[in-house]
């Protein structure tokens, strides 16, 4: 009997962190904790600064309503022209990087991601905020 609990003790713990797993997460959840320090605009492989130029708080308010998966993904190394945005910053008190474009990923420092859902409407919503 004692066996039978611990089975079911163990595949009760090994499910919820399935289902939590799989729910996704916000990239961000108070916009006003996010500092950004740099938008990039990429074309021709060549990143030009735009941060200048963008509305750095509407940019905020538009990732806070976005989320990606809890799961890391490898995505380097990565090409250049795979990239359309690139914005980084701090995010309560630690390092935000967002990649966008054919590849959509939103990470810390380091070769593992977090994959952004619903990144084609993201990537509109930042077209139209960058080019009205």
């Amino acid at each position: 009997m004692k066996k039978v609990s611990i089975i079911i003790g163990i595949t009760v713990v090994c499910v919820g962190v399935a289902f939590y797993l799989l729910q996704p997460k916000d990239i961000v959840e108070n916009p006003e904790l996010l500092d950004i320090v740099r938008v990039a605009s990429y074309s021709k492989s060549e990143g030009t600064e735009i941060t200048e130029s963008v509305d750095l708080n509407k940019l905020a308010d538009i990732l806070s309503r976005y989320q990606s998966g809890r799961i890391p993904k490898s995505f380097a190394p990565y090409r250049l022209s795979e990239i359309r945005y690139e914005i980084n910053g701090t995010y309560n008190n630690k390092s935000l990087h967002i990649l966008l474009g054919d590849l959509n990923i939103a990470y810390e420092s380091s070769e593992w991601g977090f994959e952004i859902k619903n990144s084609s409407k993201l990537l509109a919503e930042i077209d139209a905020l960058i080019n009205p």
